[in-house]
């Protein structure tokens, strides 16, 4: 799975969590990097129950697709998460443990 592929499951599983769609992908297309560098709890306006189900949903779509087990670690989640650290994160995984 190449970063692309990660990258359009992590911002569409964001977009559910979103109170408006329509507003997400504005808001994530009007900034610098394609909307990576926000941070996912100050400037994405997530609580911790909205990140709870985010990484739900992107682990459960990230093992359909590769049919193996997927765990984001919670040490890895902090008050500074961004969306491209999420990217990378599960895209290096993917590249070391698969």
């Amino acid at each position: 799975m190449n970063r692309e592929d990660i990258k359009k499951i992590v911002y569409k599983c964001a977009e559910d969590r979103f109170y408006n769609k329509e507003d997400f992908k504005t808001y994530i297309t009007s900034k610098p990097n394609d909307g990576e560098n926000e941070f996912i709890y100050s400037e994405v306006n997530f609580d911790s129950l909205d990140m709870i189900e985010f990484l739900m949903n992107v682990e459960q779509k990230i093992r359909h697709k590769i049919k193996n087990p997927f765990i984001i670690e919670d040490s890895f989640i902090d008050s500074e998460i961004t969306l491209g650290k999420i990217i990378d994160y599960i895209y290096d995984k993917l590249n070391t443990s698969y």
